[in-house]
Order: C-alpha cells, then sequence, then structure tokens
C-alpha cells in the first residue's frame, strides 16, 4: 500500500534494476533471460538512455458509481463463472 499518496498500489516500469534485482535474488538466468526479452518484444521495458519517449498519460478521469457494484463469488475450479452473492444459492441448488 501506498497511503502517502493515497493510493493502494503504485505501477514502476521494468527496467535494468528490476532485472538486476532478479538476478540477485537467485532467480533462474534462463527465466530472468526470459522475462526480459518477453517485455522487450511486447515495448513494456523502460529504458532512461534517452531513446524512448517518455510516457504520455493523458490524465483522463474514470469514475465509478460505487452502488452499481455488486459482490460476486467465482472458481476456484471455473472463476470464469462469476456467480452474484444474491444468486449464489439459487446457483449452488441448480449445481447440485
Amino acid at each position: 500500500m501506498s497511503p502517502e499518496y493515497g493510493a493502494t498500489m503504485g505501477y514502476f516500469p521494468i527496467d535494468d534494476q528490476t532485472i538486476e534485482y532478479l538476478r540477485s535474488t537467485g532467480r533462474d538466468a534462463h527465466n530472468v533471460s526470459f522475462i526480459e526479452s518477453y517485455l522487450r518484444a511486447q515495448g513494456l521495458y523502460r529504458v532512461y538512455d534517452g531513446s524512448q519517449v517518455d510516457p504520455n498519460y493523458s490524465g483522463a478521469i474514470m469514475e465509478l458509481d460505487l452502488s452499481s457494484v455488486r459482490p460476486c463469488l467465482a472458481g476456484p475450479k471455473r472463476p470464469h463463472d462469476r456467480v452474484e452473492l444474491a444468486h449464489m444459492k439459487k446457483d449452488f441448488n441448480n449445481c447440485l
């Protein structure tokens, strides 16, 4: 959590420091190499040498009406079969 700036999580780009951390903490060299290759191919690897354009964040604000959020349950066997909590009893009985 990052309560000092009001967020529950922060995103940081993957860069050389991240890869070095993976190596220094004993990750398998093949896996580290695969991760780096994948991230570079996807354009998610950040290089700070001036060769990449700085990200442009639109500043758009997304709004969510919390009263429209419905609690639900899913998985573990079929996590895509999400069932609203209000319908759980009926769904459970139907599955029996």
